[in-house]
């Protein structure tokens, strides 16, 4: 399906839809796998902090359901905004790196 759009957005999205994973260098294997393990690790840190559950709780009174799992903050959600759920889910990995 051709892109919909000519914008700098859709050639990045074209040109990683077309890259083969052999096509990426040992550098660039590498260093997404330690930014990967960065955010994992960023988000499991700032679950723990108490500015988490008040926001979550912030956004139940809102209106919208969500689960908490475990091993980290993404949210379940029934009827949210986008961007109430992308404060949300993203917030445990801001509050770690500061």
């Amino acid at each position: 399906m051709p892109p919909t759009s000519s914008g700098p957005t859709a050639r990045i999205a074209e040109r990683v839809v077309n890259t083969r994973f052999e096509e990426l260098s040992t550098e660039t294997i590498t260093v997404t796998k330690q930014c990967l393990l960065d955010i994992i690790g960023v988000t499991l840190a700032g679950t723990g902090e108490p500015v988490i559950r008040i926001l979550l709780d912030e956004v139940e009174d809102q209106g919208v359901r969500y689960e908490l799992p475990d091993a980290g903050s993404q949210l379940t959600t029934l009827t949210p905004s986008s961007s109430t759920a992308a404060l949300a889910d993203g917030l445990p990995r801001s509050v770690a790196e500061l």
